[in-house]
């Protein structure tokens, strides 16, 4: 007689695999085989690594843990026999029941693991072996019920019966303000609103954050289209479970290149300061940093690498924020296992575009959320994918009803919101003779070096590709950095003599070509604008120039102390009608009242161009923008603007699409080190307009994939898993 092998998860998903029989009933039973060998067989092909299956404790006391098993574990090629904890110290499991239950002592920790309904998981790791997996205990405050009696403790009155003492209004009413806070356990309303600043909320950030802690417990998966304010959300939620005193720890995980911009908005808009593993504060530290301090954002390539990956899961989060989150999509990569790692009690995960290639990576990146919602991956394609394609679902309802414990999703055609048109032009400008001589021969030494086995003692790969950045800007720059470099009591002889003629010619450029058709731009604009520059030097030689020119400017830069920098702002809304500004000192700045922005440098990272965009474009702004590059011919710039304008239509996308395409490209290098990389490696300008060639079809392609991505959701998700409202 032939036998039949039974491969089931779940009673929903149970089928017969090797026989005519057809998929199993719910109702009937399924056949168990009797030989040992093909029940063995039947296990080693059943379960995969990382497989969970929710358990429901039956009681809880310190150190004993008596435990239900699922129907699917009852079987003896199944039963549980080695289990470990969460950090892997072995626990003693008593069957009892025929095996149906378990009896586990000897766990390391405490901690009740009952969480009013929510399951603990048992995690495969091998034939007969798993992992208790626990989620943190959030125990949630009780509200006191209509007919409840209220019962002071006794000695309570002798506490009235003392002398009462004096305090102040201020005291009395923060106390007042405390005590309101304690008596709000449910989520019916944000509390945390009247201390959001300098922006106005939308509806759908309000209602997506109040469905996030009402109806999702705080394990979200943010999936708004690209520019509705996925950051404001989290930053809602954020700030609610801060000011109810239900998060502590907070982890905030981003590309590189966001870092700055997050700190920036949950700074000024929040309130809340991310220490980034860069800053001083941190560094200062040293190996406990990042159990000292409480909240904290980094890049997730950072986080997953060591000694950082290791510090990073010794402890417990309260909340986790994951940003760009379709970088987990992929189970087999490093930043999916360590983001599965992670010990959080709530946790965020923000992306606009959760599948790419198939749909297993929405299982992925659900189950970080919600381990075991979407049972075990292999039953998942097969309940929910179909054959022959892997983008395709099945049993779309029950997919969607699954997914809305979840997901939340908000639309621009369901919100009512639309943004203002975007206009760009592009300012090309001839270089003066000494600008070009000096270009020239400062470009050639840097590539000298970059190239030389045996580069200068000071002259590092970071400096020199600087050094050519500031070219790009102004004279003015490149002369700061060249002095800089000439105080290096290090630096060989005959580099000091290179670098001090390229100063000398530096400093003689009294000239600038961008700046004289900076000034001519202004008499064809004359609104407010924003004029952008990497570099100080460069801010300074600008507003000598424009005051000069008769024009009030305000300068804005990181240099400045907070209210310098709000005298800056509200300068250039009121009076001044320029804003000569730094990246450094921009971020989380909204500047809508302006619509007029010039990138008098341009940044080889795309990221920072948009981001410098979005101080203006973005939702508030009731006027089209209008966007001026200025870039000098037959620089890396105009190559790198070329790049933008011609092969990803850079300034035509909607404020966010950027980083979505250049997630595409399956490269852990920011762009403008891939740009750094090309020019460095080109013997010269024929060759690295060839390289930014090939470059420039490999971003079409990225480009190609995510409208092909954006249109999967769109087929996939519809108007679904809009917020409660």
């Amino acid at each position: 007689m032939a036998t039949s092998r039974i491969l089931c998860i779940d009673a929903k998903f149970a089928k017969l695999v090797g026989s005519n029989h057809g998929p199993i009933e719910p109702s009937k039973e399924a056949t168990v085989l009797t030989t040992t060998h093909a029940i063995q067989k039947a296990w080693e092909t059943r379960w995969e690594t990382g497989d969970r299956f929710p358990i429901w404790p039956a009681s809880d006391e310190v150190g004993e843990i008596r435990v239900s098993l699922p129907p699917e574990l009852w079987d003896e090629s199944s039963a549980p026999q080695i289990i470990s904890d969460e950090t892997g110290q072995p626990l003693e499991a008593e069957p009892l029941d025929d095996g149906r239950t378990l009896l586990l002592s000897g766990r390391s920790s405490p901690e009740p693991v009952n969480r009013e309904g929510r399951p603990a998981w048992l995690e495969y790791i091998g034939p007969h072996k798993y992992r208790l997996i626990t989620p943190p205990f959030a125990p949630q405050p009780q509200a006191a019920g209509e007919g409840d009696s209220i019962e002071f403790d006794p000695s309570d009155l002798d506490l009235l019966r003392r002398p009462s003492f004096r305090t102040r209004w201020p005291d009395f009413d923060l106390g007042l303000r405390a005590a309101r806070l304690a008596t709000h356990p449910g989520f019916d309303r944000l509390i945390s609103l009247p201390m959001v600043r300098e922006m106005d909320l939308l509806e759908h950030q309000t209602r997506t954050a109040m469905t996030v802690l009402r109806r999702l417990r705080g394990r979200a998966m943010l999936c708004d289209e690209v520019g509705l304010g996925k950051t404001v959300e989290a930053g809602l939620v954020l700030s609610e479970l801060l000011m109810r005193g239900l998060v502590r720890s907070v982890l905030v995980l981003t590309p590189p290149s966001l870092i700055a911009q997050w700190q920036g908005e949950m700074r000024r808009k929040f309130a809340v300061e991310l220490v980034s593993h860069d800053d001083p504060a941190f560094r200062d530290a040293g190996p406990t940093a990042w159990q000292t301090h409480e909240r904290l954002i980094a890049s997730i390539h950072t986080a997953k690498r060591e000694p950082h990956r290791s510090a990073i899961l010794q402890r417990s989060w309260d909340l986790v924020i994951v940003d760009e989150a379709h970088h987990l999509r992929n189970r087999s990569t490093l930043a999916w296992k360590f983001a599965s790692e992670l010990r959080k009690q709530f946790i965020l995960l923000l992306t606009a575009t959760p599948v790419q290639n198939n749909l297993e990576e929405l299982f992925n990146l659900v189950t970080l959320l919600e381990p075991g919602l979407l049972s075990t991956q292999r039953n998942f394609s097969r309940r929910f994918i179909a054959k022959g394609d892997k983008l395709t679902p099945r049993n779309v309802d029950e997919l969607h009803g699954l997914l809305a414990e979840v997901m939340v999703r908000n639309r621009r055609s369901t919100v009512g919101l639309q943004f203002t048109r975007r206009f760009a032009r592009t300012e090309r400008v001839t270089l003066s003779g000494g600008e070009r001589e000096l270009y020239d021969a400062a470009a050639e030494m840097i590539r000298q070096q970059l190239h030389s086995e045996k580069k200068a003692s000071g002259l590092n790969r970071m400096t020199l590709i600087l050094l050519q950045m500031a070219l790009g800007s102004s004279s003015a720059a490149a002369s700061g950095m060249l002095d800089n470099l000439l105080q290096k009591p290090i630096l060989p002889e005959t580099q000091r003599d290179q670098l001090r003629q390229l100063a000398d010619r530096a400093v003689a450029q009294a000239h600038s070509a961008k700046t004289d058709r900076l000034l001519a731009l202004l008499g064809e604009f004359p609104d407010k604008l924003v004029i952008f520059t990497q570099f100080r030097a460069t801010q300074e030689m600008l507003r000598r120039r424009l005051a000069d020119a008769g024009h009030e400017t305000a300068v804005f830069h990181g240099g400045l102390s907070r209210l310098e920098k709000e005298a800056a702002i509200d300068q250039f809304r009121t009076s001044a009608g320029l804003l000569l500004c730094t990246e450094s000192g921009s971020e989380g700045r909204n500047l809508q009242f302006a619509h007029g922005l010039c990138n008098f440098d341009l940044p080889w990272n795309p990221m920072k161009i948009e981001q410098r965009i979005g101080r203006l474009s973005r939702i508030g702004q009731k006027h089209d923008v209008h966007v001026f590059n200025l870039v000098a011919g037959s620089t890396v710039e105009a190559a790198v603007l070329h790049l933008l304008e011609a092969k990803l239509n850079m300034f035509e996308l909607v404020i966010g699409e950027v980083d979505m395409i250049l997630g595409n490209l399956d490269d852990e290098k920011e762009f403008e080190d891939m740009i750094a990389d090309e020019w460095a490696g080109s013997a010269g300008a024929d060759e690295f307009a060839a390289r930014m060639e090939v470059l420039g079809n490999r971003l079409l392609a990225a480009k190609a994939a995510y409208f092909r991505q954006r249109a999967q959701d769109e087929k996939l998700f519809g108007n679904r898993f809009a917020p409660e409202g």
